[in-house]
């Protein structure tokens, strides 16, 4: 199984990084502005690990910035557009919000099943999630709802 994250050179075709991960990953999101690149990383153990891709030499493994606790294994990770927060769905059927840069989780939501899926909305405001009973939920993470 595949238990690793690597960032490849798209021009060259080779490996840049190579992470190891705790269990087979199923989710990856990058998140790339100035000076800050980051790597979220969700596995089948329920971790999710926040990496800092600019940092190790060429060919080494990126710093791990923060290991969260999932409730079951990850199917799905997003940045807010700011990188502020990282979003994941589980198998256990849960939305947890985390803050990106302490690692600490912000708020948990419960869905009808397994959570495939799951992005912000541009401004933040908002996360939706798709889950395996067919459902797609768009949560309020201001007010901490359900919208739709």
């Amino acid at each position: 199984a595949a238990r690793k994250v690597i960032i490849w050179d798209f021009y060259t075709g080779n490996k840049l990084r190579v992470m190891e991960c705790g269990d087979s990953v199923r989710g990856v999101a990058l998140y790339c502005k100035g000076a800050h690149e980051r790597i979220a990383s969700g596995d089948l153990s329920g971790k999710v690990t926040i990496w800092d891709a600019l940092s190790g030499d060429k060919g080494s493994s990126c710093d791990k910035l923060h290991d969260m606790q999932c409730g079951g294994p990850v199917h799905s990770v997003a940045f807010s557009t700011d990188a502020a927060r990282v979003v994941s769905g589980d198998e256990s059927g849960k939305v947890t919000v985390w803050d990106a840069s302490t690692g600490t989780k912000m708020c948990e939501m419960e869905c009808g099943g397994p959570v495939l899926s799951v992005a912000f909305s541009r401004d933040g405001t908002r996360v939706v999630s798709g889950d395996g009973s067919k459902k797609v939920t768009v949560w309020s993470v201001v007010d901490l709802g359900v919208l739709t």
